[in-house]
């Protein structure tokens, strides 16, 4: 017997420099519908942030029924997070996106240290693609 998942996983483009300024990381504009089912952050980086751990985040904005940005994964990368490591929201429930709804992976929180800060990462999306239910012409 075969397994056939349709989870799809994307790193999304670009490491986020959680030492730097707090700033939106990547917005993307959905071209299908889909199913968010997780995310998570993986380190590329150690973290160094004694004073202030850095926080990621995964916004929804739904443009379809113009309902206002929403946060929906909140993450929290606390001091000496080894490279590697993947760190997921405490919790998270999925949700549904349609076409032209707007993802914001957001660098909320930069990181503090008593020495020198550092850490960078990258957000990795699962998620499921949702067909077309258009009719055949």
């Amino acid at each position: 017997m075969a397994f056939n998942s349709k989870i799809n996983t994307i790193f999304i483009p670009g490491e986020v420099n959680c030492a730097a300024s707090a700033a939106d990381h990547f917005t993307w504009k959905v071209a299908h519908p889909m199913v968010v089912h997780r995310v998570e952050f993986v380190a590329s980086l150690l973290f160094a942030a004694d004073q202030t751990s850095a926080v990621v985040s995964l916004d929804f904005t739904n443009t379809v029924d113009s309902v206002a940005r929403a946060e929906k994964a909140t993450i929290t990368l606390a001091e000496a997070v080894a490279v590697g490591a993947t760190t997921e929201p405490s919790s998270f429930t999925p949700f549904f996106v349609q076409d032209t709804d707007i993802l914001h992976f957001e660098h909320k929180t930069q990181a503090a240290d008593s020495g020198t800060a550092a850490g960078k990462g990258y957000f990795i999306l699962y998620y499921e693609s949702i067909p077309d239910s258009g009719g055949v012409a």
